[in-house]
């Protein structure tokens, strides 16, 4: 009887194996629920990403390029050296052995990112795609929630599905080591000169605004700054989200707590602003800046003009070579200080190609996406 019902039991394991693979197989026909994005350029380990990075609020209104097209140039060196050297604190996303068939792969990523949000995956067979319920402050009288569709990473309504090509995907490759100009090749120099053209940059896709306008309800100014508080930040006072309130305070706590060196000394000594909240697209393109979600942190030394410190105001004076501007004549961060905000969330735009050495953005999702 125990040889049958083991027997039975193994019969039974296999073909669960067999039909969740099958099933994870077929999913991925769907014209909306395939991997999330690789690089385009994968064979050199490139990938050029126009968000939502703008500078200061100093270069919204001073800077004809104000607001930069984030974007990411992975050199190998980089890329290996972030694999093994990340100190991120976020938490990790558990892999099973098999396609998990009841929702798209990659929703992981956003449930470790929004702990507090409940997303919910339903196969909707008209539409060939995953519809995702998602549901936030459900233990409260203000429950509200949503459904958008996976659309490969999108979250998008139905009535935008037909733009799928119009909007980005919501993560990408990213590493926090800024590229080095002297390793980029001439196709490299090219496709660099095309994506930050004046045509791409008002044509090109945008970040799909829709899960973002839910998650920090932030659809219109007004409901935006309903939910601005001012923090205290090294010394600075600045209007931020209140999502993101505990995670800047955690980053000062840590910077503070950092041994002193002559660099730390410097980098604290010298500071001269800090802006975050300032409601605008970014310069030359449809996309809504992190600055308007009051996610983004710009941090300006003093003398910043001596170094370059932002793709647009380096272009201004060099609009031919500006990409080549060797790494040792831009301002950055102590990697100390970039690291402790990786760790807790944020984007730096000095790994951009169109770098933005100041600029500090919070995107859990992305990190994930990249452990």
């Amino acid at each position: 009887m125990r040889k049958k019902v083991k027997f039975l039991f193994s019969i039974f394991v296999t073909l669960f194996i067999f039909l969740s693979f099958s099933y994870g197989q077929n999913r991925s026909k769907s014209p909306y629920s395939r991997d999330l994005p690789k690089s385009p350029w994968s064979d050199q380990e490139h990938y050029f990403n126009n968000t939502s990075s703008a500078g200061s609020t100093e270069s919204a209104t001073n800077s004809s390029s104000a607001g930069s097209a984030n974007g990411a140039v992975n050199a190998s060196s980089a890329s290996s050296r972030a694999a093994s050297e990340n100190p991120s604190d976020l938490p990790k996303s558990v892999k099973l052995p098999f396609p998990k068939w009841w929702e798209p792969e990659g929703l992981e990523v956003f449930k470790a990112a929004y702990p507090d949000l409940i997303f919910i995956p339903v196969f909707d067979k008209e539409i060939n795609d995953y519809q995702i319920h998602i549901v936030k402050d459900s233990d409260t009288d203000h429950k509200k929630e949503i459904s958008l569709y996976w659309a490969e990473g999108r979250f998008l309504p139905k009535e935008k599905l037909s733009d799928l090509s119009k909007y980005r995907k919501m993560v990408y490759p990213y590493t926090k080591y800024a590229p080095d100009p002297k390793n980029f090749t001439q196709e490299d120099i090219q496709r660099i000169k095309d994506f930050t053209s004046k045509e791409n940059r008002e044509k090109g896709p945008i970040d799909p605004p829709f899960l973002y306008d839910f998650i920090y309800d932030c659809k219109s100014r007004e409901s935006l700054e309903s939910h601005l508080v001012k923090v205290s930040f090294l010394g600075f006072s600045v209007n931020v989200h209140e999502r993101i309130k505990k995670s800047l305070q955690r980053v000062e706590k840590r910077i503070n707590a950092l041994p002193e060196s002559p660099q730390m000394k410097n980098f604290i000594e010298n500071l001269n602003r800090i802006d975050c909240y300032n409601w605008r697209s970014v310069r030359d393109t449809e996309n809504r800046s992190f600055h308007s979600l009051a996610l983004a942190i710009d941090i300006l030394p003093r003398g910043y003009y001596q170094k370059s410190i932002y793709w647009g105001w380096q272009r201004q004076w060099d609009s031919e070579f500006w990409w080549k501007t060797p790494l040792e004549k831009r301002w950055m961060p102590p990697q100390e200080v970039i690291d402790i905000f990786v760790s807790e969330g944020f984007l730096w735009g000095g790994s951009w190609i169109v770098w933005d050495n100041m600029h500090f953005e919070y995107r859990p999702e992305v990190l994930l996406f990249n452990k």
